[in-house]
């Protein structure tokens, strides 16, 4: 029985959490661990994941994306490459440019669905820094597929040790592939 109740308090506790603002932080803060108390130790350190939105990714928004990802990329490179972007919403047009390779990411010459072009900017994304990482020892993983994937910068050891401790493959990380419909490429 105490199963069901955390778990029917779990999915109303969300809409109920502007109503509770009242509570002192470590009342919240206890509150919330005793509803969303996780099942195990998850294998990794997702306050690591950097969120990415595919769909804003292919309108415009890569070179945005990689700025925000600067920081992060300083860790591991001492002179992050430079990324430009070229739109023109007359035509409509939409390119990234880095390192001198170049990504179509959307064109009115293209005839295709809306979540290819998630694809092309989610595969560019990851491979404009991916690239940069060769022989670094880090990469740039993805989380999660489809509009909402998120990226964590990760060595090959991590990587497997989170793998062997993921029960679906389904969650493993994996590096973006360019192919539709979208392929997963735990390399």
């Amino acid at each position: 029985m105490e199963r069901f109740n955390r778990g029917v308090a779990a999915g109303i506790l969300p809409c109920l959490l502007p109503q509770l603002c009242f509570l002192e932080e470590r009342m919240l803060s206890k509150l919330l661990k005793y509803f969303f108390k996780p099942s195990h130790s998850s294998p990794l350190d997702y306050d690591k994941l950097h969120l990415l939105d595919a769909e804003n990714l292919a309108e415009e928004g890569s070179g945005d994306a990689y700025k925000r990802l600067l920081p992060e990329l300083n860790k591991y490179l001492d002179n992050p490459a430079a990324l430009s972007e070229q739109r023109d919403p007359d035509i409509p047009f939409y390119k990234v440019q880095c390192n001198g390779d170049e990504f179509l990411i959307y064109s009115g010459d293209l005839a295709e669905s809306e979540a290819e072009s998630w694809i092309r900017a989610t595969f560019c994304l990851f491979s404009v820094i991916n690239k940069q990482l060769a022989h670094r020892g880090t990469r740039f993983y993805a989380i999660d597929s489809g509009n909402d994937p998120g990226g964590m910068f990760l060595t090959e050891e991590e990587v497997m040790r989170a793998q062997k401790r993921l029960r679906r493959k389904s969650d493993w990380l994996y590096i973006p592939m360019a192919e539709v419909p979208w392929e997963r490429c735990a390399k």
